[in-house]
């Protein structure tokens, strides 16, 4: 099967069930359409999400027979109300207080309600970028407007989420929501449990399947493998903001690499976050493997007035930090010198 590389972050196991659950089950129910083939291979804090070529040309057929003012009015107002909920929902399952176990459910149930239309926005503006262009770009803010809400909730669940089990942080994030429920209630943790390392998380034709360790990284060498290691000497993606600079690059995949980047660099990364915004203004270009025109690197480049491309795809497997670049973001190409 042809795979597509969607996007590189830090995610948890816990997290990435949610997300899987959330692009299939979810999705199917409330947009009338979901991925049937996507699998996540987690590897040293960082989730590598895919989804199969087939099902990105369907999602695209499907696309241009729907996106109109309706269906953009319909899905910001979806969520919107479902970001607010899943907040809310957060909040009160980890108060200090609260008895958190009788609201993992919903807590769970309201995460996969987002998630199961929180990234239609990008995929319109990646997918049909010649459709209106006010549409895309009004669709694309209401996600922006939920991706403040579901960080704020993040950052509790991962705070918190140990200290309510009694693991360090990073052990109850390698739990699977229904293994957290059920170590919560009194259960056993998982049997090797703490030899956990990598994992793949499969979601396919319907089914769900999960792998550890030496059967995750089998699974990802045979299917996807190749994928990763594709490279360019000279990179493409969608300009944000223009300008032309040259200059080291450095790439950042997880939050605590931003706080690394050194006056003068281009930073090459996945994607950009709020809480990464003070360290963006030491960059002089910003080069993204996603995004699209309302995309939060597209937002801050303009804000910043920083060259900037967007939807490179494979930018942070292309150079590694060091690499010495040009960055005409006008034309929306980045080349290695």
């Amino acid at each position: 099967m042809r795979w597509f590389l969607n996007r590189k972050v830090e995610y948890y196991p816990f997290d990435v069930y949610l997300v899987g659950h959330g692009y299939t089950n979810e999705m199917k129910r409330d947009f009338g359409w979901a991925f049937k083939n996507v699998f996540f291979y987690y590897i040293d804090s960082l989730e590598y999400s895919y989804r199969s070529a087939r099902d990105m040309e369907l999602l695209k057929k499907y696309y241009k027979k729907r996106f109109n003012t309706r269906f953009v009015q319909k899905f910001s107002l979806v969520i919107k109300q479902r970001s607010e909920k899943m907040l809310s929902l957060t909040k009160k399952c980890f108060g200090k207080e609260a008895d958190f176990i009788p609201y993992l459910p919903k807590l769970f149930k309201g995460v996969c309600d987002l998630l199961a239309v929180f990234q239609l926005p990008e995929l319109a503006q990646n997918l049909i970028p010649e459709a209106d262009k006010k549409l895309l770009r009004r669709f694309g803010l209401s996600r922006e407007a939920a991706v403040k809400k579901l960080l704020a909730a993040e950052k509790i669940w991962r705070g918190r989420l140990g200290e309510k089990l009694g693991l360090s942080q990073k052990q109850a994030l390698m739990l699977l929501p229904e293994e957290v429920l059920n170590y919560a209630r009194g259960g056993k943790l998982p049997k090797n449990f703490y030899k956990r390392k990598r994992a793949v998380i499969l979601f396919f034709n319907g089914k769900e399947k999960v792998f550890w360790n030496k059967e995750a990284d089998n699974f990802f060498k045979r299917e996807a493998g190749n994928i990763r290691k594709e490279k360019n000497s000279e990179l493409t993606g969608n300009p944000a903001y223009p300008g032309i600079v040259t200059g080291p690059a450095f790439v950042a995949l997880r939050p605590s690499d931003f706080k690394n980047i050194p006056q003068g660099a281009i930073l090459v990364c996945s994607t950009t976050r709020y809480d990464v915004v003070p360290y963006l203004k030491r960059v002089k270009g910003i080069v993204a493997d996603q995004g699209g025109i309302t995309s939060h690197a597209s937002i801050v480049s303009r804000e910043l007035k920083i060259p900037t491309i967007v939807g490179t795809k494979n930018g942070t497997d292309s150079l590694k930090t060091g690499d010495k670049i040009k960055l005409d973001a006008g034309k929306g190409k980045v080349i290695k010198l």
